[in-house]
Protein backbone atom coordinates (compact mmCIF):
# COMPACT_ATOMS: atom_id res chain seq x y z
CA UNK A 1 0.00 0.00 0.00
CA UNK A 2 1.41 3.37 -1.10
CA UNK A 3 0.83 7.24 -0.43
CA UNK A 4 2.65 9.79 -2.31
CA UNK A 5 4.79 12.54 -1.03
CA UNK A 6 7.29 15.19 -1.92
CA UNK A 7 10.39 15.18 -1.76
CA UNK A 8 13.15 17.55 -3.48
CA UNK A 9 15.88 16.14 -6.26
CA UNK A 10 19.01 16.02 -5.52
CA UNK A 11 20.81 17.11 -8.72
CA UNK A 12 24.64 16.73 -7.06
CA UNK A 13 23.88 12.92 -6.94
CA UNK A 14 22.47 12.98 -10.68
CA UNK A 15 25.95 14.83 -12.01
CA UNK A 16 28.47 12.35 -9.69
CA UNK A 17 26.05 9.19 -11.47
CA UNK A 18 26.95 10.56 -14.77
CA UNK A 19 30.36 11.29 -13.87
CA UNK A 20 30.76 7.67 -12.65
CA UNK A 21 28.70 6.04 -15.69
CA UNK A 22 31.06 8.11 -18.05
CA UNK A 23 34.09 5.05 -18.09
CA UNK A 24 31.36 2.67 -18.19
CA UNK A 25 30.99 0.26 -21.72
CA UNK A 26 27.89 1.18 -24.12
CA UNK A 27 25.05 -1.56 -23.79
CA UNK A 28 25.65 -4.59 -25.62
CA UNK A 29 23.53 -7.34 -26.17
CA UNK A 30 23.16 -9.70 -23.14
CA UNK A 31 25.75 -13.15 -23.45
CA UNK A 32 26.66 -15.95 -20.93
CA UNK A 33 29.27 -14.58 -18.70
CA UNK A 34 31.36 -15.50 -15.44
CA UNK A 35 31.61 -12.06 -14.72
CA UNK A 36 28.26 -10.33 -15.26
CA UNK A 37 28.38 -7.34 -16.82
CA UNK A 38 27.20 -3.78 -15.95
CA UNK A 39 26.37 -1.54 -18.61
CA UNK A 40 25.16 1.87 -18.81
CA UNK A 41 21.45 2.77 -20.18
CA UNK A 42 18.58 5.33 -19.79
CA UNK A 43 15.11 4.43 -18.26
CA UNK A 44 12.22 7.37 -18.54
CA UNK A 45 15.52 9.98 -20.07
CA UNK A 46 17.19 9.06 -16.52
CA UNK A 47 20.54 7.67 -16.50
CA UNK A 48 20.26 3.78 -15.03
CA UNK A 49 22.67 0.86 -14.73
CA UNK A 50 21.87 -2.51 -16.40
CA UNK A 51 23.76 -5.51 -14.41
CA UNK A 52 23.83 -9.10 -16.31
CA UNK A 53 24.94 -12.50 -15.88
CA UNK A 54 23.66 -13.57 -19.14
CA UNK A 55 20.96 -15.74 -18.52
CA UNK A 56 18.67 -13.01 -16.13
CA UNK A 57 19.03 -9.15 -15.66
CA UNK A 58 18.36 -6.08 -13.33
CA UNK A 59 17.68 -2.10 -14.52
CA UNK A 60 18.65 0.08 -11.66
CA UNK A 61 17.38 4.02 -11.70
CA UNK A 62 19.73 5.58 -8.88
CA UNK A 63 17.87 8.92 -9.30
CA UNK A 64 14.18 7.09 -7.90
CA UNK A 65 16.63 4.66 -5.51
CA UNK A 66 14.84 2.01 -7.45
CA UNK A 67 15.11 -1.55 -9.26
CA UNK A 68 13.31 -1.03 -12.54
CA UNK A 69 13.27 -4.20 -14.16
CA UNK A 70 13.87 -7.88 -13.67
CA UNK A 71 13.83 -11.13 -15.79
CA UNK A 72 15.26 -12.94 -17.88
CA UNK A 73 17.67 -11.49 -20.52
CA UNK A 74 15.65 -10.46 -23.43
CA UNK A 75 12.38 -11.48 -21.44
CA UNK A 76 9.67 -9.60 -20.20
CA UNK A 77 9.68 -7.53 -17.11
CA UNK A 78 8.21 -9.35 -13.89
CA UNK A 79 8.45 -5.87 -12.39
CA UNK A 80 5.10 -3.76 -12.42
CA UNK A 81 5.95 0.31 -13.60
CA UNK A 82 3.63 2.65 -13.25
CA UNK A 83 2.50 4.22 -16.71
CA UNK A 84 -0.38 6.35 -15.49
CA UNK A 85 1.65 9.14 -13.54
CA UNK A 86 3.80 11.62 -15.28
CA UNK A 87 6.77 10.13 -14.73
CA UNK A 88 9.05 12.88 -15.78
CA UNK A 89 8.15 15.04 -12.88
CA UNK A 90 11.17 13.76 -10.32
CA UNK A 91 10.91 16.21 -7.42
CA UNK A 92 7.39 14.99 -6.70
CA UNK A 93 7.31 11.36 -5.40
CA UNK A 94 5.62 9.15 -7.01
CA UNK A 95 4.70 5.17 -6.90
CA UNK A 96 7.05 4.44 -9.67
CA UNK A 97 6.59 0.67 -9.41
CA UNK A 98 9.63 -1.80 -9.23
CA UNK A 99 11.12 -2.98 -6.19
CA UNK A 100 12.38 -0.30 -3.31
CA UNK A 101 13.66 -0.43 0.49
CA UNK A 102 12.41 1.58 2.76
CA UNK A 103 12.31 1.64 6.85
CA UNK A 104 9.09 0.29 7.35
CA UNK A 105 6.58 -0.67 7.67
CA UNK A 106 3.77 2.43 6.83
CA UNK A 107 2.17 2.09 10.31
CA UNK A 108 5.75 2.73 11.95
CA UNK A 109 6.39 5.95 9.96
CA UNK A 110 5.28 8.65 12.98
CA UNK A 111 7.27 7.05 15.13
CA UNK A 112 10.41 7.03 13.41
CA UNK A 113 10.12 9.98 11.54
CA UNK A 114 7.22 12.10 12.64
CA UNK A 115 3.44 12.77 12.08
CA UNK A 116 4.09 13.92 8.55
CA UNK A 117 5.03 10.23 7.10
CA UNK A 118 8.59 8.85 6.06
CA UNK A 119 11.43 10.38 5.97
CA UNK A 120 12.24 12.29 2.92
CA UNK A 121 15.15 10.54 2.59
CA UNK A 122 13.68 7.19 1.83
CA UNK A 123 10.83 8.25 -0.60
CA UNK A 124 13.03 7.90 -3.84
CA UNK A 125 15.14 10.50 -3.66
CA UNK A 126 18.08 10.26 -5.72
CA UNK A 127 20.94 7.61 -4.58
CA UNK A 128 24.45 7.70 -4.52
CA UNK A 129 26.73 5.34 -6.72
CA UNK A 130 29.01 4.17 -4.56
CA UNK A 131 30.41 1.63 -6.58
CA UNK A 132 29.28 0.19 -9.82
CA UNK A 133 32.11 -2.45 -10.94
CA UNK A 134 33.10 -6.11 -10.51
CA UNK A 135 29.44 -6.94 -11.06
CA UNK A 136 28.47 -4.64 -8.15
CA UNK A 137 25.83 -2.06 -8.45
CA UNK A 138 25.87 -0.34 -4.89
CA UNK A 139 23.72 2.61 -3.69
CA UNK A 140 23.01 4.67 -0.32
CA UNK A 141 20.64 7.89 0.24
CA UNK A 142 22.06 10.51 1.69
CA UNK A 143 22.22 10.42 5.29
CA UNK A 144 18.65 11.14 7.16
CA UNK A 145 18.39 14.38 9.39
CA UNK A 146 16.25 13.02 11.72
CA UNK A 147 17.94 9.89 12.37
CA UNK A 148 20.99 9.78 11.11
CA UNK A 149 20.40 6.54 9.33
CA UNK A 150 21.22 6.04 5.31
CA UNK A 151 20.29 3.07 3.26
CA UNK A 152 22.60 1.03 1.54
CA UNK A 153 21.85 -1.80 -0.73
CA UNK A 154 24.59 -3.70 -2.92
CA UNK A 155 23.04 -5.92 -5.66
CA UNK A 156 24.74 -8.65 -7.35
CA UNK A 157 24.24 -12.27 -9.22
CA UNK A 158 26.11 -14.87 -7.16
CA UNK A 159 27.68 -17.77 -8.83
CA UNK A 160 24.22 -19.80 -8.90
CA UNK A 161 23.16 -16.91 -11.18
CA UNK A 162 20.77 -15.62 -8.15
CA UNK A 163 20.23 -12.26 -8.00
CA UNK A 164 21.67 -10.74 -4.26
CA UNK A 165 20.38 -7.47 -2.31
CA UNK A 166 22.45 -7.13 0.53
CA UNK A 167 20.26 -3.99 2.29
CA UNK A 168 22.02 -2.47 5.07
CA UNK A 169 21.16 1.11 7.49
CA UNK A 170 24.09 2.55 8.98
CA UNK A 171 23.77 5.02 11.71
CA UNK A 172 25.64 8.00 12.57
CA UNK A 173 24.93 10.63 15.46
CA UNK A 174 21.44 10.87 17.30
CA UNK A 175 19.32 8.92 19.70
CA UNK A 176 19.09 5.10 18.89
CA UNK A 177 16.09 4.29 17.10
CA UNK A 178 13.83 1.55 16.75
CA UNK A 179 14.02 -0.13 13.14
CA UNK A 180 13.62 -2.39 10.50
CA UNK A 181 13.94 -2.66 6.87
CA UNK A 182 10.86 -3.16 4.47
CA UNK A 183 11.71 -4.13 1.61
CA UNK A 184 8.77 -3.79 -1.57
CA UNK A 185 8.93 -5.26 -4.75
CA UNK A 186 5.78 -4.64 -7.13
CA UNK A 187 5.34 -7.07 -9.69
CA UNK A 188 2.72 -7.48 -12.96
CA UNK A 189 -0.24 -9.43 -12.29
CA UNK A 190 0.64 -12.66 -11.30
CA UNK A 191 -1.07 -16.15 -11.88
CA UNK A 192 -0.99 -16.78 -7.92
CA UNK A 193 1.63 -16.07 -4.92
CA UNK A 194 2.57 -18.80 -2.89
CA UNK A 195 3.56 -18.02 0.66
CA UNK A 196 4.44 -20.36 3.26
CA UNK A 197 2.32 -20.97 6.68
CA UNK A 198 2.66 -22.50 9.56
CA UNK A 199 0.03 -25.97 9.77
CA UNK A 200 0.09 -24.85 14.30
CA UNK A 201 -0.47 -20.79 13.30
CA UNK A 202 -2.73 -18.95 15.99
CA UNK A 203 -4.25 -17.09 12.92
CA UNK A 204 -7.62 -18.64 11.10
CA UNK A 205 -6.39 -20.41 8.54
CA UNK A 206 -3.05 -19.93 9.34
CA UNK A 207 -2.70 -16.60 7.93
CA UNK A 208 -4.40 -13.04 8.64
CA UNK A 209 -6.41 -10.80 6.49
CA UNK A 210 -4.58 -7.24 7.30
CA UNK A 211 -7.45 -5.50 4.93
CA UNK A 212 -10.09 -5.71 2.48
CA UNK A 213 -12.16 -9.45 1.49
CA UNK A 214 -9.36 -12.05 0.98
CA UNK A 215 -11.44 -14.64 0.99
CA UNK A 216 -12.20 -15.22 -2.55
CA UNK A 217 -8.90 -14.63 -3.49
CA UNK A 218 -6.80 -17.12 -0.83
CA UNK A 219 -6.79 -21.15 -1.06
CA UNK A 220 -4.88 -23.20 0.93
CA UNK A 221 -2.13 -25.46 -1.53
CA UNK A 222 -0.97 -27.87 1.34
CA UNK A 223 -0.94 -27.69 5.46
CA UNK A 224 2.48 -25.58 5.21
CA UNK A 225 1.28 -23.22 2.11
CA UNK A 226 -1.47 -21.41 0.74
CA UNK A 227 -1.50 -19.08 -2.67
CA UNK A 228 -3.35 -15.58 -3.30
CA UNK A 229 -4.86 -15.02 -6.67
CA UNK A 230 -4.63 -11.24 -8.04
CA UNK A 231 -7.80 -9.47 -8.00
CA UNK A 232 -8.49 -6.54 -10.58
CA UNK A 233 -11.92 -5.41 -8.04
CA UNK A 234 -10.54 -4.40 -5.07
CA UNK A 235 -7.41 -4.24 -2.80
CA UNK A 236 -6.67 -6.51 -0.04
CA UNK A 237 -3.44 -7.19 2.11
CA UNK A 238 -2.67 -10.66 3.87
CA UNK A 239 -0.05 -11.57 6.35
CA UNK A 240 1.78 -14.64 7.84
CA UNK A 241 3.62 -15.68 10.93
CA UNK A 242 5.52 -17.94 8.06
CA UNK A 243 8.36 -20.36 9.44
CA UNK A 244 10.43 -19.22 6.28
CA UNK A 245 10.41 -15.78 4.81
CA UNK A 246 9.76 -16.81 0.97
CA UNK A 247 7.15 -15.57 -1.39
CA UNK A 248 6.76 -17.34 -5.25
CA UNK A 249 4.96 -15.44 -7.67
CA UNK A 250 3.88 -17.52 -10.80
CA UNK A 251 3.69 -15.23 -14.11
CA UNK A 252 3.16 -17.68 -16.87
CA UNK A 253 6.21 -20.02 -17.11
CA UNK A 254 7.91 -18.11 -14.75
CA UNK A 255 8.89 -18.29 -11.41
CA UNK A 256 10.01 -15.17 -8.82
CA UNK A 257 11.00 -16.20 -5.67
CA UNK A 258 12.00 -13.41 -3.28
CA UNK A 259 13.54 -14.52 -0.31
CA UNK A 260 15.31 -13.40 3.07
CA UNK A 261 16.03 -14.44 6.33
CA UNK A 262 13.85 -15.44 9.02
CA UNK A 263 15.42 -14.32 12.47
CA UNK A 264 13.39 -14.44 15.65
CA UNK A 265 12.03 -11.65 16.72
CA UNK A 266 8.95 -8.80 17.11
CA UNK A 267 7.96 -7.73 13.72
CA UNK A 268 6.31 -4.56 12.71
CA UNK A 269 2.88 -6.16 12.24
CA UNK A 270 1.46 -9.42 14.19
CA UNK A 271 1.02 -10.65 17.41
CA UNK A 272 3.91 -10.79 19.48
CA UNK A 273 5.97 -14.14 18.97
CA UNK A 274 3.88 -13.88 15.92
CA UNK A 275 4.49 -11.71 13.76
CA UNK A 276 4.47 -11.29 9.72
CA UNK A 277 7.95 -11.76 8.10
CA UNK A 278 6.48 -11.59 5.11
CA UNK A 279 3.12 -9.70 3.67
CA UNK A 280 1.03 -9.39 0.40
CA UNK A 281 -0.13 -6.63 -1.12
CA UNK A 282 -2.94 -6.73 -3.82
CA UNK A 283 -3.87 -3.09 -5.67
CA UNK A 284 -6.78 -3.25 -7.70
CA UNK A 285 -7.29 -1.96 -11.17
CA UNK A 286 -8.10 1.46 -9.31
CA UNK A 287 -5.03 1.90 -7.20
CA UNK A 288 -3.11 0.59 -10.68
CA UNK A 289 -3.55 -3.20 -10.59
CA UNK A 290 -0.26 -4.78 -9.39
CA UNK A 291 0.91 -6.62 -6.52
CA UNK A 292 3.62 -6.34 -3.85
CA UNK A 293 5.40 -8.83 -2.35
CA UNK A 294 6.75 -7.69 0.88
CA UNK A 295 9.27 -8.87 3.09
CA UNK A 296 10.05 -7.78 6.90
CA UNK A 297 12.77 -8.00 9.38
CA UNK A 298 12.65 -8.33 12.93
CA UNK A 299 12.48 -4.93 14.83
CA UNK A 300 16.09 -3.97 15.90
CA UNK A 301 17.45 -1.10 18.41
CA UNK A 302 20.29 0.74 16.16
CA UNK A 303 22.53 3.39 18.02
CA UNK A 304 25.31 5.63 16.39
CA UNK A 305 27.74 3.53 14.76
CA UNK A 306 26.00 0.43 14.23
CA UNK A 307 24.91 -1.12 11.42
CA UNK A 308 21.52 -3.65 10.37
CA UNK A 309 21.88 -5.70 7.25
CA UNK A 310 19.14 -7.60 6.09
CA UNK A 311 19.92 -10.02 2.81
CA UNK A 312 17.86 -10.69 0.30
CA UNK A 313 17.86 -13.80 -2.68
CA UNK A 314 15.69 -13.05 -6.14
CA UNK A 315 15.43 -16.69 -8.04
CA UNK A 316 14.38 -16.65 -11.80
CA UNK A 317 13.05 -20.47 -12.62
CA UNK A 318 10.82 -21.89 -15.32
CA UNK A 319 8.33 -24.75 -14.88
CA UNK A 320 9.87 -27.95 -15.79
CA UNK A 321 13.92 -26.35 -15.79
CA UNK A 322 17.00 -25.98 -13.94
CA UNK A 323 16.39 -23.18 -11.27
CA UNK A 324 18.38 -19.87 -12.76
Amino acid sequence: MTRRYRTTTATPALLALCALMAGLPATAAPKASTQPAIERTQWNGQPALRLSNGVADVVVVPSISRIIRFGFAGGRNLLWINHTDKLHNFGVWTNWGGSRTWLGAENRWAMIAGPKGPDPVWADRPARVVRASQGHIVLATQRSRLTGIRIVRDISFDARGRLIIDQSLDKQGGAPVDVDIWQVTQIAPPDSIEMPVRPDSPYKNSYYSICGDTASFVQPLSPSSIALKHSSTGDYKVGADAPVASLTAILGDVRLTVAGQKVDGTYPDGAVGHGFPVEIWNSGVKDGDYNELEMLSPIQVLKSGGTYHYTLTWTLSRENSVTH
